[in-house]
């Protein structure tokens, strides 16, 4: 709750609330509105220069003893140009996979009987968190059990992280009908550690007939120690705001780190279906699901509020803290919670539309 209060002024917060309900506030509610990378901080402090266990594959077989840690690089709306060969071309590198990221929408799923799953139902659609991999160059950065499945993905197939399939009801023989795409057929569940928390993990074979296109992230190996290969990374592209990240500093090695995977939002929040609007970017959710997820509260500070019921506890309690501490005035303009589309760059689903987002002070602080 605390973090609540140091946003001050300057507050944009996506609030959510995590596993055993506790507070998250995330610096933009939109994983490509916010939040907008940072300044290069020098090397040494950002990336760990010990190296890091490989993880028990579960397998059988004894995991390698140590290895370098993973290096993320991301950059809104889309790695530069160039900049994947340049990284590769590092004498600080000794490998690297590109990772395409764009939402997909989903018509129908059948499992292998042929049996359709009950969602979407007919005339909705789910909209689904997809990565496009190189099955050769992305199996060494996952987990030693997955990267069978992994290097063994085909033009047609698809991969799903256990979230996904959990939150909703995926599993190996399914057949998922893209809107705009074909049809996949899902022929493995591996860890989210592997697949950076997706939804829909698809071959770059078959990613660009699914709209899956755009290069999102850079995930490198250093040859030696990670900071030197940090530091490379940042002087490939000073005059963007590239964010840098290694592993451990970040749950998942993705583009939009800071900011919860979609996957991790419907596992607390609920899956919903939806009607999408053609051409604009507002959605229409299931009413079954708005009826039973989205409530009217009376909250602290900002007085009448629409937001996701489990919302409500974590903000209340925030709030009246922020009261308590005679910190109200700091919040200015109160600019929504509950509000169904999608968000402006990129096309995902915005977490405003689980009613899981608070906008404050957002006429002059857009990007938190």
């Amino acid at each position: 709750m605390t973090r609540l209060l140091r946003l001050g002024a300057a507050a944009v917060a996506g609030i959510v609330v995590g596993a055993g309900a506790s507070l998250a506030v995330q610096s933009g509610a939109d994983p490509e509105a916010g939040p907008v990378p940072g300044p290069a901080t020098p090397a040494t402090a950002a990336a760990p220069t010990t190296v890091t266990p490989d993880p028990d594959p579960g397998d059988g077989t004894r995991p390698s003893a140590t290895r370098a840690p993973t290096v993320l690089a991301w950059t809104a709306g889309g790695l530069p140009a160039d900049f994947a060969q340049a990284a590769r071309a590092l004498l600080e590198t000794a490998a690297t996979t590109v990772v395409a990221g764009d939402p997909v929408l989903v018509d129908a799923v059948h499992d292998a009987g042929g049996a359709r799953h009950p969602s979407p139902p007919p005339g909705l659609v789910l909209g689904l968190d997809a990565i496009g991999i190189d099955p050769t160059t992305y199996g060494p950065f996952a987990a030693r059990r997955d990267r069978g499945a992994v290097e063994g993905l085909a033009a047609g197939q698809a991969l799903v992280g256990t979230t996904s399939a959990a939150v909703h009801g995926l599993a190996p023989g399914d057949r998922v009908q893209l809107r705009d795409g074909p049809v996949v057929e899902i022929v493995g569940v591996v860890d989210d550690r592997s697949v950076a928390a997706a939804e829909l993990v698809l071959p770059a074979a078959g990613a660009g007939a699914a709209g899956v296109t755009t290069p999102r992230y850079l995930l490198a190996r250093p040859a030696g120690a990670a900071a030197p290969l940090v530091t490379a990374l940042r002087a490939l592209a000073p005059e963007q705001p590239l964010r840098v990240r290694t592993e451990g500093e970040t749950p998942y090695l993705r583009s939009s780190d800071a900011v919860l995977p979609q996957s991790r939002i419907a596992a607390t929040f609920g899956s919903f279906a939806f009607t999408p609007t053609p051409g604009a970017r507002e959605l229409r959710p299931e009413p079954a699901w708005v009826d039973a997820n989205i409530v009217a509260a009376d909250v602290p500070v900002l007085g009448r509020v629409r937001c996701h019921r489990s919302l409500i506890p974590a903000l209340r309690g925030a709030l009246q803290e922020l009261a308590d501490r005679n910190l109200a005035g700091l919040v200015e303009t109160y600019d929504g919670c509950y509000n169904p589309r999608l968000v402006a760059v990129g096309g995902s689903i915005s977490r405003h539309a689980w009613g899981a987002a608070i906008d404050l002070n957002f006429g002059g602080n857009r990007t938190g």
